[in-house]
């Protein structure tokens, strides 16, 4: 199935350039069982382990990128709707090129509803300590700290890792071999042994 990105109007009115102009926004889409690559394009696949477990809800989860290349930013779910697991599998189409990881976008089950969180990811620094007072994150100088980057390859199926973010301080492991296994069954015309592991750094 063809890579179709599509703009949502509720993610283009949550970002802008300093200059004022509308910064591009998509939103990643889903492989399916039945997918191959397209040609000149990719796919990335990977484990999301989240911040919550059941106290999570249904709430659903989002990772934004930046294409580092182009300037646009672009969302996936990382943890669907009504889903409670502390980990799931996330797989999408992408085109290959340079990616940052920007934000994490999540909510956590309260008794009147969900309180939304959306922490800026850097290395080396726990954001959730900073959301917790507003005040000190404002005064916090992000340009000191570096943003994890991935680069993705054309006609490539692209293993990005465990992604540890039940804490504040995320970080990635290699867990492919015992991964793939998982997934060959499911995925069939997916040649895992080709695939490439790319951990963010």
């Amino acid at each position: 199935m063809p890579m179709n990105y599509f703009t949502t109007l509720l993610f283009v009115c949550l970002t802008t350039l300093a200059s004022g102009q509308k910064q591009k926004v998509w939103v990643l889409e889903e492989v399916t069982t039945i997918d191959t690559i397209p040609k000149g394009q990719a796919i990335i696949y990977g484990n999301f382990i989240q911040r919550f477990a059941f106290s999570s809800g249904g709430f659903p989860q989002d990772i934004q990128l930046l294409d580092l290349d182009k300037n646009e930013l672009l969302y996936f779910r990382v943890k669907p709707t009504f889903k409670s697991a502390k980990e799931n599998t996330f797989f999408y189409f992408i085109l290959p090129g340079r990616y940052a990881i920007v934000k994490y976008e999540y909510t956590q089950s309260q008794w009147y509803g969900g309180m939304m969180y959306t922490e800026p990811i850097y290395k080396g620094i726990d954001a959730s300590l900073y959301m917790k007072d507003k005040e000190a994150a404002k005064r916090v100088d992000v340009s000191q700290f570096e943003q994890f980057a991935f680069t993705v390859e054309a006609d490539q199926l692209t293993y990005l890792g465990a992604w540890n973010f039940d804490t504040g301080l995320v970080s990635f492991t290699d867990d492919r071999e015992a991964f793939n296994l998982t997934l060959k069954k499911k995925y069939k015309k997916l040649d895992f042994a080709t695939s490439k592991t790319v951990l963010p750094e």
